[in-house]
């Protein structure tokens, strides 16, 4: 087995091109089925807000967007509106760029993990191996699939080539590329403290550590003080964009961050479980930590899994408020390249860790297919749903100003639908501009889910059963998460108009009241 393993390292090192190659076929393999998935959740308002006329008008996202609320993103505001110029909003072309970019991620994994484990026998295939897994893995459906996730690829990029360049002591590049970074998504401002780990971790001298990091502060500071004063903006984000949470809210959620990455199947029905049995988190961060420990004890070069677990927690601590598994992406890389080290440095089992690996990828990739096609199958229900809708009461829509719903199907099966940006998804298939307000939200396992719905001459009301719930929201475009109300029951209070179509969702299909 070593002398497979001895080999193939070798064979990468020497031949630059055939590993990026692998990684471009099996991306585009294993991401094919999602090239067909309709317009999901707020994709056609972020293609909208993104869409230019000419390639000049993007520097006008430097400017602060109403759009992006307490956000300052005008890079991956950039990317976005070049993307939507370029395909002329071709959804194909669109999701082609999008594996495409997740593909050129996971080969700067690969790089990132020749320069950190550039001390480890067979460094060139795990690093490859660590790339593969980012590449394949379930829990990147949401940042690779979902459009409006660019933020989270852009700023990934843009971050691992800064750390790429910063090892290969190129800092002025690095220090350029952490800027884009910043400036795609909030969540790299912890670029600098990464950066500093690295350092130390190099051995670099102490005052060329202490230079080299104050540049990436400095950079730092400068923007949050440019979104302060300049742009009337806060540090990172609003605190009505996100709930504020605790210590041990911060600590639980890193831990299950984590966990999330060494989990190779569909983490939906685990979320479920969890739900309902919240003592479970606990337990399973005990053993995690006791685990961990005994990893630790019969390892060895313990000094590269200390460095990727501490990157794991500084790359993941800005996020670490809300458990979101797009968040989980720039995070997921450190993780990913300690699974292969971790099994290879065991001592008892080196000679079938890369066997337990290739068993992994497998998993990883069954459970990634299955869950693009699910994306595919209620991507294509949310659209017939909508084109019956309007074919149906053309004439109804057509009398009318005002189309409110009275409920929709948020997420269904974990896959967000009509989550966010309903008023452009259904102004899409109006072919018009109506205006367009909602009651509510419900979670869905499917479309045909059972519901009790009773209507007297003025007033609708809706049951779920316990294990879904509704987010009940009257304004469908800014939602702040703080007010949202969970229930299982729904009264609505409706007066008929002539200007105004209220719709009921019932039984897979939209109805008129």
């Amino acid at each position: 087995m070593t002398g497979y393993l001895s080999t193939t390292d070798t064979y990468l090192a020497k031949n630059k091109i055939v590993f990026p190659l692998i990684l471009l076929l099996i991306g585009i393999a294993v991401y094919l089925p999602s090239i067909n998935i309709f317009y999901i959740n707020d994709e056609i308002a972020f293609i909208e807000r993104t869409k230019v006329n000419n390639l000049f008008d993007l520097f006008s996202f430097f400017n602060f967007q109403n759009f992006d609320g307490s956000y300052y993103r005008p890079i991956g505001n950039i990317i976005a509106g070049k993307i939507t110029f370029f395909t002329n909003q071709n959804l194909v072309l669109i999701r082609l760029f999008n594996i495409l970019i997740h593909i050129l991620n996971a080969f700067l994994v690969y790089q990132l993990g020749k320069r950190l484990l550039k001390n480890l026998e067979y460094y060139n295939l795990l690093s490859a191996m660590a790339a593969i897994i980012f590449l394949v893995h379930p829990l990147h459906d949401y940042a690779v699939i979902w459009h409006t996730a660019l933020f989270e690829r852009a700023m990934t990029a843009f971050y691992l080539i800064a750390l790429v360049f910063f090892i290969d002591k190129k800092i002025l590049l690095s220090l350029f590329f952490a800027v884009l970074a910043i400036l795609s998504k909030e969540m790299a401002f912890s670029i600098p403290l990464v950066v500093l780990v690295i350092a130390v971790y190099n051995e670099i001298d102490k005052k060329e550590i202490a230079f080299q990091s104050l540049l990436f502060f400095a950079a730092a500071i400068t923007i949050i003080l440019i979104r302060i004063f300049f742009l009337n903006n806060n540090f990172l984000t609003s605190p009505d964009t996100h709930p504020n949470a605790g210590i041990l809210t911060i600590f639980k959620n890193i831990f299950l961050f984590a966990g999330l990455v060494f989990y190779p199947l569909n983490i939906d029905d685990v979320k479920t479980f969890i739900q309902n049995n919240a003592y479970i988190i606990y337990v399973v961060i005990i053993l995690l930590v006791c685990i961990s420990f005994l990893f630790y004890k019969f390892v060895n070069n313990k000094k590269q899994i200390i460095l990727l677990i501490l990157l794991f927690i500084l790359m993941i601590l800005p996020a670490s408020r809300l458990l979101m598994r797009w968040y989980d992406y720039l995070p997921s890389v450190a993780l990913c390249l300690l699974i292969p080290v971790v099994l290879f440095e065991l001592k008892r089992i080196k000679s079938i860790a890369a066997v337990i690996l290739i068993l992994f990828v497998v998993v990883e990739i069954f459970s990634l297919v299955k869950k693009e096609f699910a994306w595919k199958e209620v991507s294509i229900s949310g659209k017939e749903l909508l084109s019956n809708f309007v074919n149906e009461y053309k004439e109804h829509i057509a009398g009318v100003k005002e189309i409110e719903f009275v409920n929709l199907p948020a997420k269904v099966n974990e896959i967000p639908l009509f989550q966010l940006g309903f008023y452009d998804h259904i102004n899409y298939f109006l072919k018009e501009k109506k205006n367009v307000s909602l009651f509510s939200k419900m979670y869905m396992y499917e479309f045909n889910n059972e519901m009790m719905i009773t209507k007297n001459r003025d007033t609708i009301s809706i049951s779920l059963n316990r294990e879904n719930y509704f987010i009940l929201s009257h304004n469908e475009k800014y939602v702040n998460f703080n007010d949202v109300e969970k229930t299982s029951k729904i009264n609505y209070l409706y007066k008929p108009s002539r200007d105004k179509l209220i719709v009921l969702y019932k039984n897979g299909r939209f109805e008129k009241i």
